[in-house]
């Protein structure tokens, strides 16, 4: 197998006196998609901001993350910050996070490709984002403020901000969480067509497996703070190893489908 582009190695991490993860590890691999999935409160954010460094109320108290050998927990802030300008990007589960609500989404996107594309290059690639994911009237949007659009409409314009720069890894949490049932469906096939033709490696993470079905190559399931199963995706569904992982099965109903999220 390639050489890993994502290594978490034995992270042990709490806020305060209470540990959230206790000994994590997991590997991810160039064009891979995997998905974390568990219950709330399972761990699987908290994972997510160990890698992301932005709670600064979490402290990683033990091992390692990897990026192609580095490891981030020992970078400075302007290091960080350009790794993830040029080679990591996140999905977040709110636009909010991501889009400045008082500056409009065009300057957002030309401060995302400085000194990569010029205004009219980040122009015509975000629209054809914005077409990608179902956004009529591409113009309008762009020239917008985010708190002129719907919820939905400012998380796939969040989406497309964070694909601007062609990253080698994105990380999402719960991508389609403020989508409604179309928009999540039109989300997903987005995500699969990167998988399948750029080759994409991607993090998910979701309270929903069966999303995680539809779109990652394995899937890794947390429980209080542990990674307790992975599996690749086929085998998990249909012959998941763990106690709590046939518990999460089981708990679909049988009209379960992708887009409950």
């Amino acid at each position: 197998m390639s050489q890993a582009i994502l290594e978490i190695k034995n992270v042990t991490a709490g806020y305060g006196d209470t540990e959230v993860l206790h000994d994590v590890s997991l590997t991810v691999y160039p064009a891979e998609v995997i998905g974390i999935v568990g219950q709330s409160g399972s761990g699987k954010t908290s994972l997510l901001n160990c890698v992301l460094q932005l709670e600064p109320n979490l402290e990683i108290t033990s091992g390692e993350i990897l990026y192609s050998n580095q490891n981030l927990l020992t970078l400075n802030k302007k290091e960080y910050r350009r790794l993830f300008q040029d080679e990591i990007a996140t999905i977040f589960q709110n636009s909010n996070f991501t889009l400045v609500p008082t500056r409009k989404i065009s300057s957002q996107f030309y401060e995302t490709t400085k000194g990569r594309l010029t205004q009219e290059e980040t122009r015509q690639k975000a629209y054809l984002l914005f077409e990608q994911f179902k956004l009529k009237n591409p113009e309008r949007i762009f020239h917008s403020y985010p708190f002129e659009l719907s919820i939905g409409m400012a998380q796939r314009v969040a989406v497309s901000l964070a694909l601007m720069n062609n990253p080698s890894l994105l990380l999402c949490d719960e991508p389609t969480s403020a989508l409604d049932v179309k928009s999540a469906y039109e989300m997903v096939l987005q995500l699969k067509k990167l998988k399948e033709e750029k080759g994409m490696t991607m993090v998910v993470i979701t309270h929903n497996i069966a999303l995680a079905a539809q779109l990652c190559d394995r899937i890794a399931v947390m429980h209080q703070g542990c990674i307790v199963e992975v599996q690749d995706t086929k085998t998990l569904i249909e012959s998941p190893m763990h106690a709590y992982t046939k518990q999460l099965l089981a708990a679909l109903p049988k009209t379960e489908g992708l887009w409950n999220d």
